[in-house]
């Protein structure tokens, strides 16, 4: 369903959200030092933001025209992730 590098980052759930019209992926950085992850959708979404636990926008992430992005994470930090096309 998504391609997750480098190893250090888990994926802890996958889910889609209360009006079923976008899905979310939630993991976190088994490191102690930020790493660069690469996540890489089955499909491309028209968008992609990174959320917090709410699903409350925090930033909009451009990813490349076959879906995939890179986004930085901190030590041990946990993120979401949601995708869509609305």
């Amino acid at each position: 369903m998504v391609e997750v590098e480098p190893a250090e980052f888990l994926i802890s759930a996958i889910k889609t959200t209360e009006d079923d019209r976008s899905f979310v992926v939630r993991g976190y950085n088994l490191s102690g030092h930020e790493i660069s992850v690469r996540m890489k959708p089955w499909r491309t979404f028209t968008r992609v933001e990174r959320v917090n636990l709410a699903e409350e926008r925090l930033a909009i992430i451009q990813p490349s025209q076959d879906g995939n992005f890179k986004i930085k994470v901190h030590e041990h930090e946990i993120i979401t992730v949601l995708f869509g096309d609305w």
